[in-house]
């Protein structure tokens, strides 16, 4: 199961104040889907190197947290959904993904 997740700023999207959300890309089968991460930052806040806020940003360290948690839930679901064997289906791992805090992640076998 080929299943790729990594973290954007999404520039398509550019709020009234100049902002744009960052996203996680989650591609499954070619077909991208995204998740919001809950954080808004500028062109200009986001090293596209690093995937992460500028280090110059006054909340690198928390936004850059809060990216490595979604993250770890991400990569959770997808391995708890592969190792039951079940066929991940793109959309509802979205939902799955979006509907959990990022503190706990669904367990497979509950």
């Amino acid at each position: 199961m080929n299943t790729s997740i990594k973290v954007i700023l999404y520039t398509s999207k550019v709020l009234k104040n100049g902002k744009s959300p960052v996203m996680l890309r989650i591609t499954k089968d070619r077909k991208p889907k995204y998740i919001s991460v809950g954080e808004y930052l500028f062109k200009h806040e986001w090293d596209a190197e690093t995937d992460l806020p500028v280090k110059s940003h006054p909340l690198h360290k928390e936004i850059a947290i809060k990216i490595a948690n979604k993250i770890l839930v991400s990569k959770k679901t997808v391995l708890g959904l592969e190792n039951d064997e079940k066929n991940l289906i793109l959309l509802s791992f979205v939902l799955l993904l979006s509907s959990n805090n990022c503190s706990s992640y669904p367990h497979p076998h509950r």
